[in-house]
């Protein structure tokens, strides 16, 4: 079991070191620079967040179609659109890993 952890960390480390995640950490400290592009992103991801894990909206369009344009007008700001990119990368990678975990163990799941 010594092994495993040893391992885990050292690839915890190297996820840290990856390329990936030092430019979304760049990206998020520019970002934390100014607090108030940081609450407009922060609110609308917390939107987001909110209307994917609702069970269901009675306005689902109008709500989606809000948020598409309020995501469009923001991005034109380089600083949150490079944010919003770098974080989108991440996300994908860490997607990317957890598909290979979930891959890599045989776990029952005929149930689902």
């Amino acid at each position: 079991m010594e092994e495993y952890y040893a391992r885990k960390e050292a690839f915890l480390q190297a996820l840290r070191e990856c390329e990936i995640y030092r430019d979304y950490q760049q990206k998020k400290e520019a970002l934390d620079r100014d607090p108030e592009k940081k609450r407009l992103v922060n609110d609308l991801r917390k939107r987001n967040f909110q209307f994917r894990n609702s069970q269901y909206t009675a306005n689902y369009n109008e709500v989606l179609e809000q948020m598409a344009a309020d995501m469009e007008e923001m991005r034109e700001d380089k600083v949150i659109d490079d944010f919003l990119a770098a974080e989108l990368a991440l996300c994908q990678l860490v997607q990317e890993l957890l598909d290979g975990i979930m891959g890599s163990v045989d776990m029952d799941m005929d149930f689902l």
